[in-house]
């Protein structure tokens, strides 16, 4: 087993120093996002209309609401 987890950690140094990327892929953002933060915020749109001008879910949205300010 300790050799598995030498073996491994050996292996992702090794990716890590060609460039590979780990994890989950982060979302781009609509371009649109920062002016319909701002109508939200001002209470001009409600959530509904939000997530429709930006097509994202929910937990996206408020997940990268705190990133504009």
């Amino acid at each position: 087993a300790q050799n598995i987890k030498q073996r491994q950690a050996e292996g992702i140094k090794l990716a890590k120093e060609k460039g590979v990327v780990f994890g989950r892929p982060k979302i781009k953002l609509p371009n649109n996002f920062e002016s319909v933060v701002r109508q939200f915020n001002n209470k001009e749109i409600n959530l509904e209309k939000a997530l429709y001008k930006t097509k994202m879910t929910k937990s996206s949205f408020y997940k990268y609401i705190n990133t504009i300010d």
